[in-house]
């Protein structure tokens, strides 16, 4: 990268701007991976250790957040055939099952109602 910088002299300021910050990252990340891998080596069990310590902190919180947001994880809607409220990732199975086959001709017909004003 920094032989690019020396052999093009018609780059533009724009075209340097881009190229600079590229390089940076390119240092930044090379120090992290050599600083990370002197801290795996002086403690090579650091992650191990840090997940058996704070487990129950770490099930207590995902308990809480899981409470507070379940509407995130569990997407439920109504099945279109039979109206049945149920989860998103079942809808395909249960319009294959025989229960909504079943139980869909026996729903009433609604009529919708069009009103017209003039």
């Amino acid at each position: 990268m920094f032989f690019y910088l020396n052999l093009k002299n018609d780059l533009n300021k724009n075209d340097l701007k881009i190229i600079y910050h590229i390089y940076i990252k390119m240092i930044s990340a090379e120090k992290s991976k050599e600083y990370f891998e002197t801290f795996y080596k002086k403690h090579p069990n650091y992650i191990r250790e840090y997940k058996e310590k704070n487990k129950e902190k770490e099930k207590l919180y995902r308990k809480e957040y899981y409470s507070g947001n379940k509407d995130k994880f569990i997407h439920k809607t109504d099945c279109d055939i039979c109206g049945r409220n149920m989860m998103k990732t079942n809808i395909k199975r249960h319009q294959k099952s025989k229960f909504c086959q079943i139980v869909a001709p026996f729903q009433p017909f609604q009529e919708q109602v069009i009103v017209l004003v003039d």
